[in-house]
């Protein structure tokens, strides 16, 4: 397993138990069986080939007769290969790059088919003796039809982080009357407008939850259109307050253009509808908790750790023993 996978597992690791613990039951919005995903945009390359800069220089020298005259020589040019020169690997370096899955950061432009969704939270004010958030969604529909949501149903603040570095997580902290009047908003919308666009149409939803500073908004949907047959399961999607670790950094939100999911472009896994372990909410907090820490590929804590060796901290805090690879 390369480094770059294993740092995406990681995060895929800390987070998904928290994921699937928070499902709930309601009407939500539609979404095909596609996994969500984020891909970034393809950079234009710099010129490469022989209209592009000469990397290197091969000189042989030319058979001459005897008695040898001067020494000529014949020059080969050694060219740069396509996005070789952006992010200094040896040609073929996968671009555009792109995650699966269920996990990802603040601001990524997640495509959740048929919507692309941008999710950033903020804290707010102090009311009383909570503290008032919210929760920007962004939501990018491209059908040409209103999609219905419930955003009381459908949007949860699902980890805090407090002063300390202590970090909190409910199922509870969801959208309230006394939250909406605290933030001065009538009601929500219950649709995301037709044709919303390349520009997308924001939605703020307020959520009262302890003092702290946001480490992790969620937002359900559901796998294909419900039937009576079809288990209708929620899918949902987390964006939380981290950094992404593979791939060169993007500097985009996320591509809304078509990628392909071929080997070697595509880095994660799908997104699997398994029920959390016992125990799974104290191993995400004790994992959370880490955040900020160095990454050092081998360490197995308490100061530095790698993705491995994360787990392998965290599950050995409630009296468990892991294998030591990520897998």
């Amino acid at each position: 397993m390369s480094l770059r996978t294993r740092r995406f597992l990681a995060l895929a690791v800390l987070v998904v138990p928290l994921l699937l613990a928070c499902a709930g039951g309601a009407v939500l919005t539609p979404t095909s069986d596609r996994s969500p995903s984020w891909a970034c945009p393809s950079a234009t390359p710099l010129p490469y080939g022989e209209a592009g800069p000469a990397k290197d220089v091969i000189r042989t020298e030319r058979p001459t007769t005897v008695p040898s005259g001067p020494v000529e020589y014949n020059d080969r040019s050694i060219y740069y290969r396509p996005y070789e020169q952006e992010y200094g690997a040896a040609y073929p370096t996968p671009t555009p790059y792109a995650i699966l899955g269920t996990s990802y950061v603040f601001g990524q432009r997640v495509h959740i088919d048929p919507l692309y969704v941008t999710v950033q939270a903020r804290a707010a004010r102090i009311v009383g003796a909570q503290q008032l958030y919210l929760i920007d969604i962004t939501w990018y529909n491209l059908t040409g039809a209103e999609i219905a949501v419930d955003y009381l149903a459908q949007v949860q603040l699902s980890a805090i982080r407090q002063a300390g570095g202590r970090v909190l997580q409910s199922e509870q902290w969801r959208v309230s009357q006394a939250a909406l009047q605290a933030a001065g908003i009538t009601e929500l919308p219950s649709n995301i407008g037709a044709g919303a666009g390349t520009e997308g149409a924001t939605v703020t939803i307020p959520i009262l939850a302890p003092a702290g500073t946001p480490q992790a908004a969620a937002v359900s949907f559901v796998r294909g259109l419900p039937s009576a047959e079809r288990d209708t399961q929620p899918l949902v999607v987390q964006w939380s307050n981290a950094t992404t670790t593979v791939g060169p950094p993007c500097g985009d939100a996320g591509a809304m253009t078509p990628w392909q999911n071929v080997p070697g472009v595509s880095w994660g896994h799908e997104a699997l509808p398994v029920a959390a372990p016992p125990g799974a909410a104290r191993v995400v907090q004790l994992a959370l908790s880490q955040i900020g820490k160095p990454y050092v590929w081998g360490d197995e804590g308490p100061s530095t750790f790698d993705c491995s060796g994360l787990m392998q901290w965290s599950y050995g805090q409630i009296g468990r023993t892991i294998p030591r690879t990520a897998q």
